[in-house]
């Protein structure tokens, strides 16, 4: 039983884009029969045998939280729902009592935005969380379609809390306050905390209802190989550059084709023979030859009109990224003439790189690409 799950679980990491062997499964099983089935030694097993890339931990974390954790109570949640039953948890009314809040004066009946907006300049987690299911609270039930448009249902949870009237809040606080880059910058990672929280708040529910089918459509979802360019949020567009750095990395440190002089390496039979006439045909000294590292050029042609734009600036976005790997890149953009934009994403920021090149450059005279 625990060897078909294992089996089922690896065939969801494929779907969710993370390359799983036969050799990994199979070391998998084997590390799961000598360690054990404790939570943590459980999933210390799965991940060091069934991930060999750091950046695809984090998935691997979350469809092994759904799968082995909130799978398994699939059914106690549909009772739940089906009783109309709620967990005191997400429904608390402690939550809107009165507070306190330096910069927000007193409230006796304290509003969504304003706990939230005390809960991030305390970095309070337990009512982030609070606030998290109170939201999510308000969106049950979910009906199974609701997996396709995850993130409408997380932007609905957050209007619920008041969400973008609390970063105004905190943004006028900011200001008035003097507040510092790095206390800010707290305050926004305990926004993005909560905004994450939500979203897994809303995969529990709907993998508790709706079982491994939705989990499936998670894992398809996940996966970035799969996904239109103009589908990938923030997050996503950030990993996506994380591995365009890898795979540079390794494009601008390959082999070339030549070899070049060397003390060391491979006999350079040519130089040697040639050096043996000296001596009579004898080849007294050996020489040598080496392979040589070779940075190549790239050159990138980007049509930018309105059908493409979107791809191509996000290609540029990628190019931004890995330009230093490469001995030269040379940006081009075209409608249906063409300029060179690589001097813009020389010294500038990728924002300002981007917005001067479709601002400046002259590459269209009319809105038809040839």
């Amino acid at each position: 039983m625990l060897e078909e799950r294992i089996l089922e679980f690896s065939r969801l990491l494929r779907q969710g884009g993370i390359n799983v062997s036969l050799t990994q499964i199979t070391a998998a099983l084997e590390s799961v029969a000598l360690i054990g089935l404790t939570r943590d030694d459980f999933h210390s097993a799965l991940l060091s045998t069934l991930v060999t890339d750091q950046m695809d931990q984090p998935l691997f974390d979350k469809l092994f939280r759904l799968y082995f954790l909130i799978l398994s109570k699939r059914h106690q949640q549909v009772h739940a729902q089906n009783s109309g039953e709620v967990d005191e948890v997400y429904t608390s009314p402690k939550l809107v009592q009165s507070i306190d809040g330096k910069g927000i004066g007193r409230g006796g009946g304290a509003t969504p935005y304003i706990l939230l907006v005390k809960a991030v300049r305390e970095s309070n987690y337990p009512l982030l969380r609070r606030l998290g299911e109170m939201a999510v609270t308000n969106l049950i039930p979910l009906e199974q379609d609701a997996v396709k448009d995850l993130d409408n249902l997380v932007d609905q949870a957050k209007v619920s809390l008041g969400w973008y009237q609390a970063v105004n809040t905190l943004e006028r606080l900011r200001l008035q306050e003097r507040v510092s880059e790095g206390s800010y910058s707290r305050w926004m990672d305990n926004i993005s905390f909560l905004e994450g929280y939500i979203e897994s708040l809303l995969e529990d529910l709907l993998v508790k209802a709706y079982g491994i089918d939705v989990l499936e459509e998670l894992a398809v979802a996940a996966n970035l190989r799969e996904r239109e360019f103009y589908q990938l949020d923030k997050i996503e567009v950030q990993e996506i550059r994380k591995r365009i750095t890898k795979l540079a990395r390794k494009l601008a440190t390959k082999y070339a084709r030549r070899y070049r002089r060397a003390k060391h390496g491979k006999i350079d039979l040519r130089r040697t023979v040639k050096e043996a006439m000296v001596t009579g045909g004898t080849p007294v000294r050996l020489k040598y030859r080496k392979r040589v590292i070779s940075k190549p050029e790239l050159v990138l042609l980007c049509d930018v009109s309105g059908s493409v734009a979107l791809f191509s600036g996000f290609m540029l976005q990628l190019v931004y990224t890995i330009q230093k790997r490469f001995s030269q890149v040379r940006s081009f953009l075209f409608v249906n003439t063409i300029d060179e934009v690589t001097e813009y994403f020389k010294n500038n920021d990728i924002e300002e790189a981007l917005e001067q090149s479709f601002a400046k450059a002259r590459y269209a005279m009319s809105p038809f690409s040839n």
